[in-house]
């Protein structure tokens, strides 16, 4: 972690590491947290560092190749992401053409992983319909599922994230996510795709 950054969120001051223990909210992902982080006293803007480490744009994301994805706060009512079908909230990515939107950890999300669910074989995250059910939940719905073509197992995206970290709605488990966020960054950051289906796994 750097001693100070400047970020294209809040380009009119550096951002400087903060350990003081105190909670804050992520300006970025809306994550109530302590320790360290990115900070500008005179603002009072606050950044976890795996935050800080997302592209203002992201070219040629496998589940959407065919534009440019920008990170966006401009939410017009209540907008989804496409992967998890959970609501978006403060800022994500989104398609300015084609209304593709997504959060940003899930951006980090590999596209192959191993999962407890169905050990046997490696899931392969696909558009799917709602023609079989999840193997967690049970339920059919959902865009795009992480699935095996051999045994017909589909996996929700949502299922999937929340298998690692709890479910996102409850504050407990907030701590949980910023760790998953900050396990796939590192891996995303170091350009490995081994390491982030490792920290998956």
């Amino acid at each position: 972690m750097v001693g100070s950054i400047t970020h294209f969120l809040h380009p009119q001051h550096q951002l400087l590491i903060s350990k003081d223990g105190t909670n804050y909210a992520c300006n970025m992902c809306d994550v109530v947290s302590s320790g360290r982080r990115y900070h500008c006293d005179t603002c009072d803007f606050d950044l976890h560092e795996c935050c800080a480490n997302y592209p203002e744009t992201l070219d040629s994301f496998f589940a959407h190749p065919w534009h440019t994805l920008y990170i966006t706060a401009d939410s017009e009512g209540e907008r989804y992401c496409d992967l998890c079908v959970d609501r978006v909230q403060g800022f994500y990515y989104s398609c300015i053409l084609c209304g593709f939107d997504m959060h940003l950890h899930c951006s980090l999300l590999s596209q192959t992983v191993k999962t407890e669910f169905h050990p046997a074989h490696p899931l392969i995250l696909v558009p799917s319909g709602p023609d079989k059910d999840c193997v967690a939940c049970g339920e059919s719905k959902g865009i795009w599922s992480y699935t095996c073509g051999l045994c017909a197992v589909k996996l929700h995206v949502k299922c999937f994230i929340e298998s690692k970290v709890g479910s996102n709605g409850q504050k407990r488990h907030h701590h949980r996510l910023e760790k998953f966020m900050g396990e796939l960054g590192k891996a995303f950051l170091d350009g490995a795709a081994e390491g982030i289906s490792s920290a998956l796994s």
